[in-house]
């Protein structure tokens, strides 16, 4: 069978949380760390539980999750699920252009 779980880089910042607790699936916060924490976090437990794939969205998740299971045999399918690279958003301060 397949048991999922998630795992968050930034506790609170996305609504569908509770919709995914309440359906059973544990949600886990990284600790705020910056890019090398969490990839240290991410690897102690990847290491720990063994996942037979990981799957990340977003860019600093694809880092976090593909640098955390380098050498442990895991798998990693990584996701660009945004807008970020539109013209329309680039024009945004908040984005920036080289992620």
């Amino acid at each position: 069978g397949l048991t999922p779980s998630v795992v968050c880089l930034r506790a609170g910042q996305w609504p569908l949380e509770k919709e995914i607790v309440t359906a059973g699936i544990p949600v886990l916060h990284l600790a705020p760390a910056g890019m090398v924490g969490w990839t240290r976090q991410m690897r102690r437990l990847v290491r720990h539980e063994r996942p037979d794939l990981v799957c990340t969205v977003l860019f600093q998740s694809d880092v976090t999750g593909r640098v955390a299971c380098i050498r442990t045999g895991t798998p990693v399918l990584s996701t660009v699920a945004t807008t970020t690279y539109s013209p329309g958003r680039m024009g945004n301060p908040d984005v920036s252009a080289w992620k």
